[in-house]
């Protein structure tokens, strides 16, 4: 036996498996069809980024408005940042002899933030203008400025996506294939494709962890609207490089609460792209934007898939080849086989795209060409350039993403319990019940810094937080909400009701639509959901009698104000957000423009100390609190965070918020807390208490 037996036919038999036990991959079967018309048509909006396509943009804008779709239909186009006029084109392609195609919007997408890559972000950006602009639009129909579709195609789309009953469509375009490169490697690209992902084995309602497999193809990609929100939008993916499958894996797993996603994906020969490849260096720059990603970056990974691609495709054909050195008969025909086998496989693909079948004994000299790509494309990420597209190096979107925004759906701002004016979960805190108290704060701070992300729409913003709310009440889970499950969780455990953590999310999204207040009764209202449901919680999670909750409200809203009136000129520099009431401004003659002075002008200060005499009011309603509780150690707590009020509102009272920021420092924080908590606990060991409380309970 010659060394080149025992690969030869191992090769033959890995091509047994792949041709008969590989979800029919190769037979390229899957086709939209002409599935039954639903009873009756749903709106779908289209959302399209283009960067740098004014030379095809207008025939995809074209085709897209040509769609003979029954149903409400919308076309959102998103211009990121384009050099060549691609937003004039796509205009021009929605003249009509009466003006304007009014179905067509098209947008200017917002710089950039870190952590996205750029066509995750306008599409992001393009689905919420379709929120605005379509409220009712049941799907979502994701597609590529470089592509073209037949006026049939949508309604086909959405027939097939409703009498299945799919959360997810997608169609494989047809790519140019004219050129000798384009006829060598764009065949074999779908063929790839399909044995990656056999497009039947995703069309089977099967969860990954039964063998079930999630695929889509970003060029035609219809959504189910509802299954998107379910699964937290794009904002999961955002640093996602090979988008489509991404996407189709969040759908396959959070699609549908307590079931798995349903997926389609298919060969649409009749929607074609436009961008050519006249040379190796076009497929080549195409194929190392995302290869190595597709492997997930290891270079263990990449050894393995760099080995096997050589046994499956390059095995056969050199011991065919090199049969006259080795004499093996035996070898040299089961490597003629599976050459044989691989080349006869091609065939569809060929067919697919009217290529000579002559091709088909070239397949091990795509794979080679396509495992050399992939080599480097790992070079490229190792070098800092993975991802590059348009001008654009997008893996360090990925290394932005794998910081601290990484659940996806959270913004973190990097504040933390240490950073608050008031003790969080502290040692006065029984040690049984800090988990949950800080399980509760976690949830408020990361729904805070949604609501004062500035790179975040408020439609974006409330969509998120409304997530959070859905998380917290149960009806959703998934990664990206683990820190509402595990409030959620820990409120429930502790007997505690979830309302407490679910009203801040309302104050929250009031947060991201609303800067202004018309009165004091305006701004209590606020605070009744930004903060007072904390001390409820507090008084709720030590069994303490709800008949403390009005005193524990007077607190909670003083707190919520001084916080307010030290942060007056950084919220409305950062986040255009006015927290004093406007009728008492006007009063005073004064414009919110004022709080970005350098100083408060005397209107302001006598707007900021009316605010505070409001504030003493409610800490004498809250003074007897300490008194009144069951626990010790919420009574000692309680204490403190009241005197430490009581001195910052006094400092407001002399000192300027808009000159420099009035805040205590730890040591003066500490002092004041543990000096309260001693007074406290002195005068409920000694009978003592305040006149006219009754005696502590």
């Amino acid at each position: 036996m010659s060394w080149a037996l025992p690969p030869a036919l191992l090769s033959l038999a890995i091509w047994c498996v792949l041709l008969f036990a590989r979800g029919g991959f190769w037979r390229l079967a899957e086709r939209l069809g002409r599935p039954p018309k639903p009873a009756a048509w749903p709106a779908v909006a289209a959302v399209v980024p283009a960067r740098n396509e004014a030379a095809v943009v207008g025939k995809a804008v074209a085709s897209l408005l040509a769609q003979d779709y029954p149903g409400a239909f919308q076309v959102i186009l998103v211009d990121d940042h384009s050099g060549d006029g691609t937003a004039a084109a796509a205009r021009a392609a929605a003249e009509t002899p009466d003006g304007p195609d009014p179905r067509l919007t098209i947008l200017s997408a917002a710089a950039l933030p870190a952590g996205w890559t750029g066509k995750l972000w306008a599409q992001n950006q393009g689905l919420q203008a379709a929120r605005e602009r379509l409220p009712e639009a049941a799907w979502f129909w994701l597609t590529d400025a470089d592509i073209a579709h037949p006026p049939g195609l949508l309604a086909r789309l959405v027939a097939k996506a409703e009498a299945e009953d799919r959360d997810l469509v997608s169609l494989m375009v047809r790519l140019r294939c004219r050129t000798a490169w384009e006829r060598l490697l764009i065949p074999p690209f779908l063929y790839f494709f399909a044995k990656l992902f056999p497009f039947a084995w995703v069309a089977e309602n099967r969860p990954r962890i039964l063998g079930g497999t999630s695929a889509a193809a970003g060029g035609c990609l219809l959504v189910r609207r509802l299954a998107l929100d379910n699964a937290g939008g794009l904002a999961p993916i955002r640093a996602a490089l090979i988008d489509d499958c991404s996407l189709a894996r969040r759908i396959r797993r959070y699609g549908r609460p307590g079931g798995a996603g349903r997926l389609w994906l298919g060969h649409g020969p009749q929607s074609v792209s436009l961008r050519g490849y006249d040379d190796l260096a076009g497929i080549w720059a195409m194929v190392r934007r995302s290869a190595y990603e597709q492997l997930g970056r290891s270079p263990l990974i990449l050894v393995g898939a760099a080995l096997a691609m050589a046994l499956i495709y390059l095995v056969p054909p050199l011991v065919v080849l090199s049969a006259g050195w080795h004499e093996d008969g035996l070898a040299a025909a089961a490597g003629l086989l599976a050459w044989a086998a691989m080349a006869a496989s091609l065939l569809p693909a060929l067919g697919l795209y009217g290529c000579s079948r002559l091709w088909a004994p070239l397949l091990p000299l795509a794979a080679l060409l396509y495992t050399a790509m992939t080599l480097d494309s790992a070079l490229a990420h190792r070098r800092g350039r993975g991802g590059a597209w348009k001008g654009r190096s997008q893996a360090a979107a990925g290394e932005a993403a794998a910081g601290p925004r990484a659940s996806g759906l959270e913004t973190p701002s990097g504040k933390g319990a240490g950073d608050e004016n008031f003790p969080v979960g502290s040692l006065l805190i029984e040690r049984r019940l800090r988990p949950t108290v800080m399980a509760y704060y976690a949830v408020a701070r990361a729904t805070d810094d949604i609501a004062d992300d500035p790179a975040l729409a408020p439609a974006e913003k409330v969509a998120r937080l409304e997530r959070f709310q859905a998380a917290l009440e149960g009806r959703l889970d998934g990664p990206e909400l683990a820190t509402a499950v595990r409030a959620r969780q820990a409120l429930r455990a502790a007997g505690v009701p979830v309302e407490h953590a679910w009203r801040l999310q309302e104050a929250f999204k009031r947060d991201a639509v609303k800067g202004r207040y018309d009165d004091w009764e305006d701004l209590m209202a606020y605070c009744a959901d930004s903060a007072n449901p904390v001390g409820r919680f507090l008084l709720d999670l030590h069994r303490e009698d709800r008949a403390g909750f009005p005193a524990s409200d007077a607190l909670c809203s003083a707190l919520q104000v001084i916080n307010h009136l030290q942060d007056c000129q950084a919220d409305y520099r950062l986040l255009d957000r006015v927290y004093l009431p406007g009728d008492w401004l006007a009063a005073e003659a004064v414009a919110v423009e004022d709080l970005d002075a350098p100083s408060a002008g005397p209107g302001l200060r006598r707007v900021l100390d009316r605010c505070l005499e409001r504030v003493e009011g409610l800490l004498e309603e809250a003074r007897p609190l300490p008194w009144r509780l069951a626990s010790l150690r919420l009574a000692l707590e309680t204490a403190a965070i009241l005197r430490l009020a009581e001195v910052l509102a006094r400092e407001l009272r002399r000192r300027d918020p808009l000159a420099g920021r009035v805040a205590l420092s730890k040591p003066a924080m500490l002092w004041h807390a543990v000096g309260a908590a001693a007074a406290c606990l002195a005068g409920r060991s000694l009978g003592r208490h305040p006149a006219g409380l009754g005696h502590p309970a």
